[in-house]
């Protein structure tokens, strides 16, 4: 009897103690869990039933310490992330400095001498750096062809314009100069206190008395005055008083062997020192005459830069302006 009602005060007990929980459980009712110590802040766990795990729940900020994040080794230096979080990546960062050299470009390559970029970052590209040198030959020009020789450009470099280089030879025919002589005849003559008999030399007349013309005078050795006295005149007198012959007949140029009282001739008619020597001064001022007269002298050829070499249409046109009434036809052009 005892024992029956021991079990059945045990049994009552039990009922009033889990009928509050049942009664809680049918009313939605949550156990009050915490997340709020380190255990249960690293258990992967959303212990609380917030709907946050562990260090993702800010009641577990103060158990879960900031990472610390480095970018400092070679690795993370070299793996394209930004490691530690301030906007700069592997060698843009200054933590991998240590861990990144400057990188070294060269240009010495053809396929780098040949892609049109500054590989080396120097300034100069390809055939203009001179790491290329090797593989960037120094072209051939050539001053060799009609066009190239009367361009007025020294196309291959060598300081010799046209036909002054040596390369136009072929367009430069050889010349024969031709030297006007004068002989100074003189008839022996007989010198008297009475005059004179035979020819005179100078401005006197032929006749008796003791003037002979040009101071000379009765017993003056007549030798001695022909030599000191213009008996003969020199080409250019000949062709300017009888115009009948050309001026010029050697072709001149710079640098070239030229015919030095021809130079001075081409010099005093070009307004220019008389030195004989055909240098820039006279090579410019042929250039300039030359595009003066471009439809007579450079239009022939084809061209119409001026070359400052007088040849052929060149010395045409001042030999026909030295004599005008010399008739002279276009040379042959080669």
């Amino acid at each position: 009897m005892k024992t029956n009602i021991k079990v059945i005060i045990l049994s009552m007990l039990m009922v009033f103690t889990l009928v509050p929980a049942f009664k809680a459980l049918a009313v939605g009712v949550q156990p009050t869990f915490t997340e709020a110590d380190s255990a249960s802040c690293a258990d992967h766990e959303d212990n609380d039933g917030d709907g946050f795990v562990d260090a993702a729940d800010s009641e577990c900020t103060s158990f879960i310490s900031q990472p610390i994040f480095v970018e400092n080794t070679a690795s993370l230096c070299a793996d394209h992330e930004d490691n530690d979080g301030n906007g700069f990546v592997d060698s843009a960062d200054s933590a991998c400095s240590l861990f990144v050299s400057e990188p070294i470009f060269v240009e010495n390559t053809l396929s780098l001498c040949t892609d049109n970029e500054d590989n080396d970052g120097n300034g100069f590209v390809d055939a203009a750096d001179t790491a290329c040198a090797a593989f960037s030959p120094d072209p051939i020009f050539v001053e060799n062809t009609l066009s190239l020789c009367f361009d007025g450009e020294d196309n291959n470099g060598n300081g010799f314009v046209d036909l002054a280089d040596e390369g136009c030879i072929a367009f430069v025919p050889e010349v024969a100069t031709t030297t006007a002589t004068t002989t100074a005849t003189t008839t022996p003559v007989v010198v008297s206190t009475g005059g004179v008999v035979g020819s005179t030399t100078g401005g006197g007349s032929s006749g008796g008395g003791s003037s002979f013309g040009s101071g000379l005078t009765s017993g003056t050795p007549i030798s001695s005055v022909i030599s000191s006295t213009t008996v003969g005149t020199t080409t250019a007198d000949i062709n300017t008083m009888q115009c009948s012959n050309p001026t010029f007949f050697t072709y001149m140029k710079k640098g070239g062997k030229n015919n030095a009282a021809e130079v001075k001739l081409l010099q005093a008619y070009l307004n220019l020192p008389t030195t004989g020597f055909f240098g820039t001064l006279t090579h410019n001022a042929v250039k300039a005459f030359q595009t003066k007269y471009a439809p007579e002298i450079l239009a022939p050829w084809g061209i119409t830069a001026p070359t400052g070499y007088v040849y052929k249409t060149t010395q045409r046109k001042l030999n026909l302006l030295m004599c005008t009434g010399l008739v002279l036809p276009m040379p042959v052009l080669n």
